[in-house]
């Protein structure tokens, strides 16, 4: 329901919708992915945290004052490709897309997380071209298994690939593809072609 109705309407309506939804099918049977599903997930952190959302992440993750890692709109003086999100759309987002980062941050974030031993090596339900676990789309191959994430709102995208071997690349985008995941496959492809072992 985020974006149903064009621009993204936000995370209060995107669960008052999901919620009034019946299950499309049992629990554990099947795998989708899910924005309302993130929504509810920022609902719960901020009323277990005590406080709003974005703080509760800031302290779980140790980060200092200043950190570049914002919910709601980009910084001033931050490029952007002509169509983009309001600063009101930007903080409707919430957990669901709204963070904005840079690069450099998004490696010490996403180099800590990936050696996370929860993120399941199996999936839990069936699964056709990998499975989630903690947010990382998980990819199993001979050798172990490889994790990728991206993003894509009105004007940004970003891919990030985790290797076996401990490798991580983040790229950020600032203009979003028509075919969001078709791009990110591509640039997967290229990354392992491309990435020095």
């Amino acid at each position: 329901p985020m974006f149903l109705q064009g621009p993204p309407v936000g995370c209060r309506h995107a669960l008052n919708v999901t919620l009034q939804r019946s299950l499309e099918s049992a629990p554990g049977e099947k795998m989708r992915y899910s924005n309302a599903g993130y929504c509810l997930l920022g609902e719960l952190i901020a009323r277990v945290g005590g406080s709003d959302y974005a703080s509760v992440v800031h302290e779980a993750l140790g980060l200092p004052s200043g950190t570049p890692l914002t919910l709601g709109p980009p910084g001033q003086g931050i490029p952007h490709e002509g169509k983009r999100l309001s600063d009101e759309e930007w903080r409707a987002m919430g957990a669901a897309g709204g963070w904005f980062s840079d690069v450099g941050t998004l490696i010490t974030l996403f180099a800590a997380d990936i050696q996370d031993p929860s993120i399941p090596a199996s999936p839990v339900v069936a699964y056709e071209h990998g499975y989630y676990g903690l947010g990382w789309r998980v990819w199993p191959q001979d050798r172990g298994y490889r994790l990728t994430h991206f993003g894509s709102l009105p004007g940004m995208f970003s891919v990030a690939v985790a290797y076996p071997d401990g490798r991580l690349a983040v790229a950020l985008f600032n203009g979003r593809p028509r075919d969001s995941e078709a791009c990110a496959m591509q640039i997967y492809q290229l990354m392992d072609q491309e990435l020095p072992e």
